[in-house]
């Protein structure tokens, strides 16, 4: 069994295994989607990621230490451009840099999730209110359907050449 979610109204969607590359319809929407592959269980996207990114982190390691380390050479960790020293790792100004760093990435996060959130938000409210007019046409066509049949006049479809 593969469950996945409507791209258009995010309705969880249910298939046998055996549709896999089929088309099929949203039962909320009738959005026409291709049924996805079953995805690796998250555990082992997980290890992937983390993997890829240890990689990454040695790729760098061995490329900076390869290139002598500190650029400008300064074994008391100064720059040049503004001589100030860094903190010594482990010490409180150290950690206190930590934390600064670490709160302006998880606001720089919850910003683009909320942006994200918000837009899922347009998107769906957009998505409905096609709908409800697409509703109402067709109920407006039902009605004038109706009534012509009721005065005995031929389908609107007949009248047009």
């Amino acid at each position: 069994m593969i469950r996945f979610k409507c791209e258009r109204c995010g309705a969880v969607i249910k298939c046998a295994d055996t549709i896999v590359g089929k088309h099929v319809a949203c039962p909320t929407c009738r959005h026409k989607l291709i049924v996805p592959r079953k995805a690796a269980p998250i555990h082992h996207r997980l290890l992937l990621v983390a993997g890829l990114v240890a990689v990454l982190v040695a790729v760098v390691w061995v490329v900076w230490a390869v290139s002598g380390g500190d650029r400008d050479g300064r074994a008391d960790g100064s720059s040049p451009a503004d001589n100030t020293t860094r903190p010594q790792p482990g010490s409180e100004e150290a950690l206190r840099e930590f934390d600064l760093q670490r709160e302006k990435q998880l606001r720089e996060w919850e910003q683009a999730d909320t942006a994200r959130n918000i837009q899922r938000e347009i998107d769906r409210a957009k998505w409905l209110a096609d709908r409800k007019a697409q509703q109402a046409k067709e109920e407006a066509e039902r009605k004038e359907a109706e009534e012509r049949s009721r005065r005995g006049l031929p389908p609107k479809e007949a009248t047009n050449p």
